[in-house]
């Protein structure tokens, strides 16, 4: 359930710069008298864009693997002293 839950997290954080990625190129098709450095601009942009997008993800997700092994594994000092 969880497992699932986090999917569907991570699909939505790395869809949310997508969509927005998508946003500039459609303004821009409207337009479509863009200049070499206009179009590098967006492009940049929206690289940017799909870059905090993968970083948000890739730190949520391990975020959420270091609390699962944290919850799964007891704490190395009462380990020792149980062993």
């Amino acid at each position: 359930m969880i497992r699932h839950l986090r999917l569907l997290l991570a699909a939505s954080v790395l869809a949310l710069p997508m969509a927005a990625a998508s946003l500039p190129q459609k303004a821009e098709a409207a337009t479509a008298s863009t200049t070499t450095s206009e179009a590098r601009q967006a492009a940049k942009q929206r690289h940017a864009a799909a870059r905090r997008g993968h970083r948000a993800h890739a730190s949520q997700a391990r975020r959420a693997h270091r609390q699962q092994a944290r919850a799964t594994r007891p704490h190395r000092r009462a380990a020792r002293a149980a062993g």
